[in-house]
């Protein structure tokens, strides 16, 4: 129906047009809406990173995205970077150092596919690793970071990247603030002032500036592995691994391991890893605690500096 389509579309525009940070819009759109919201994008934010627009054409769902928290970013490279170290470490322990380089970490990357209607899927990860030997890519671990989203569509994301972009695993790294962030209204002064008077109850928060909650705490946070079986296509059992709970630190000992291992990352005919296709990896724990704790922090103080900057902008 046209005038349902006209809403979502002007919903999708408003929503572009507000641009307020740490914030996600899923939406049905037609493909030519899309293509029109992405126009409109352009328009206004020509060169600019964010906001950003994904699409799925298997859904026809659209999906903006405005400039993401420190944390979100500091989570997906600290997992990606644990990943790698874990990777390495275990290839040098088997003496297996030529095979270190075929293994490229990705970064935020964007993806496109085309179905047979001739609609095109993109998406951008938020981290990854891909496999590199010979001529040969092939995209072997996806990373997807949400923090205070919605789950369920974190989990279509995850399909989507599984079946329509065809990666071997995907790991979902999910935060949950409490209570999620707001940002003062313009006329809180006092949340903004030049003199800070700050606390804090925890590592990861929650963290107060005069008087306003600039990051709430971090509540829980969980790891998920998602793992496709490459002949049917099916998705084995999602395993989950709990980081914190009601604001605690729970993981105990030097090291996560993941129901991933090296071998997971390299193609089945790939005959020169030999025993070490069986070397589980492991994330140390240590490095997540101090990454998370750390986050918080600096997500706390970016939304100060950012809010305390437009407030001196508006004044002067």
């Amino acid at each position: 129906m046209a005038w349902v389509e006209d809403d979502s579309y002007q919903r999708a525009l408003n929503f572009l047009k507000d641009n307020e940070p740490e914030r996600r819009l899923d939406i049905r759109l037609s493909h030519q809406a899309f293509r029109a919201l992405e126009a409109q994008a352009c328009g206004l934010y020509d060169g600019e990173k964010f906001p950003r627009i994904d699409y799925s054409a298997t859904d026809s769902m659209a999906t903006i995205y405005t400039a993401p928290s420190v944390l979100h970013g500091s989570a997906a490279a600290a997992l990606q970077t644990a990943i790698s170290c874990s990777v390495l470490n275990g290839l040098l322990r088997h003496n297996k150092q030529e095979l270190i380089n075929c293994i490229m970490p990705l970064g935020a990357s964007t993806y496109e596919s085309v179905d047979e209607q001739g609609r095109a899927s993109t998406k951008t990860s938020d981290g990854g690793l891909e496999y590199h030997k010979n001529g040969r890519k092939e995209l072997v671990v996806m990373i997807q970071v949400g923090v205070s989203d919605n789950y369920s569509h974190l989990k279509s994301d995850i399909m989507v990247w599984l079946h329509e972009f065809h990666w071997r695993s995907a790991i979902l790294l999910w935060l949950n603030e409490r209570p999620r962030f707001s940002f003062p209204s313009q006329e809180s002064d006092s949340a903004y002032s030049p003199t800070q008077s700050a606390m804090r109850n925890t590592p990861f928060g929650p963290y107060l500036f005069n008087g306003h909650n600039w990051f709430g705490t971090l509540n829980t946070a969980f790891i998920e592995v998602y793992q496709r079986d490459l002949a049917t296509d099916s998705i084995s059992p999602v395993q989950k691994y709990k980081i914190l709970e009601d604001g605690n630190f729970i993981l105990q000992g030097d090291s996560l391991q993941i129901c991933i291992t090296i071998g997971d990352l390299y193609p089945a005919g790939e005959e020169d890893i030999g025993d070490a296709r069986s070397e589980p990896v492991k994330l140390s724990v240590d490095f997540l605690r101090g990454v998370l704790a750390s986050a918080a922090q600096e997500t706390a103080e970016s939304r100060y500096n950012r809010l305390s900057g437009r407030s001196e902008a508006a004044s002067s």
